[in-house]
């Protein structure tokens, strides 16, 4: 019986360390990132030469797009992998939007690219950066690997879906990859928001391509978790109501106190343990949300936290 108390009371610090932890980096991260936005031009130029390529799958939207390209980073492109034939009218719309032309394509050998049909860049110089890559139909790991035989820089940042960056998102990641010492590190990783992988093209090489999960047998020196948003999905976050958000914390310590008089401890720790994390989930919230802290600070924001803080692993593709 003693054994199994402590047991108990065990798990219900770790519980509570670990959301005291977690608001401890996530509190450090959102200040780095709001340094990093008050400082105009720290990443205007290529940091130690560090470029990345976003190589994304089946993206069509031209919001989207756009928010892609809005990086000011300047060793930074976009690769979109597309197929003319089977969505004809987004590839023809975006090859007018942006003035592609097609031009000679010679991918890199490192990894497999069947089916590479053409390859188009913009005649204007403000859309240099967007590469339009006309490839058949396949799996989402053969656009990747498509992607990256014709893509420009030596970090790999796949996405898909309705998958946006956050404003200044790029310069971060180049900013955490000039801490340390290059070739270093392999994966820079985010589980905030929508996760977010960053990949060493030279690891990605070494795996075979996405198809044999790049992430597989990294050791934990090669690999930087952030604890910030940095990609995430339009409408992920519901607004919350104005009234009774601050109901359910403040009654958790006093049902907490309550339990302890009239019942046990066990229930008085378990809903003081609920209170804490409940507690750092608010605090953490504000600063993860992409809508920012204005009006996602409520119960909607902290169901996003709940749903995106518990994921341990992330398989890049099924």
């Amino acid at each position: 019986m003693l054994l199994t108390a402590i047991v108990i009371l065990l798990l219900l610090a770790s519980a509570a360390a670990f959301a005291l932890v977690t608001v401890a980096r996530v509190r450090r991260a959102y200040n780095k990132r709001r340094l990093l936005a008050e400082t105009p031009g720290v990443t205007c130029d290529g940091i130690d030469c560090m470029g990345i390529s976003a190589v994304c799958s089946g993206i069509t939207d031209e919001k989207q797009i756009e928010n892609l390209l809005s990086v000011e980073y300047a060793r930074y492109e976009v690769v979109l992998v597309l197929d003319a034939q089977r969505d004809t009218q987004a590839f023809r719309r975006i090859a007018a939007r942006y003035q592609l032309i097609g031009v000679n394509c010679h991918p890199s050998e490192e990894l497999p690219a069947a089916g590479i049909r053409g390859l188009y860049r913009s005649r204007q110089r403000c859309y240099r950066r967007l590469v339009l890559l006309d490839r058949a139909h396949g799996k989402r790991s053969d656009d990747f690997d498509a992607g990256v035989s014709v893509a420009t820089y030596d970090y790999i940042l796949p996405l898909r879906g309705q998958s946006r960056l956050m404003p200044r998102a790029v310069e971060r990641l180049v900013v955490e990859l000039s801490e340390h010492p290059p070739g270093s590190i392999a994966l820079v990783r985010s589980f905030m928001g929508d996760t977010a992988l960053l990949f060493a093209r030279e690891r990605v090489v070494r795996a075979g391509g996405f198809a044999n999960d790049p992430m597989r047998g990294l050791r934990r020196r090669e690999i930087k978790t952030l604890y910030e948003t940095l990609v995430y999905c339009p409408g992920a976050v519901r607004r919350s109501r104005r009234g009774g958000r601050w109901v359910l914390p403040a009654l958790l310590p006093v049902a907490a106190l309550a339990a302890g008089l009239w019942f046990s401890l066990w229930m008085a720790a378990a809903l003081t343990t609920a209170a804490v994390v409940w507690a750092a989930l608010r605090c953490i919230a504000p600063m993860l949300c992409p809508d920012g802290a204005s009006g996602a600070d409520g119960p909607g924001a902290v169901r996003y936290v709940t749903r995106k803080i518990g994921v341990k692993n992330f398989t890049v593709l099924k």
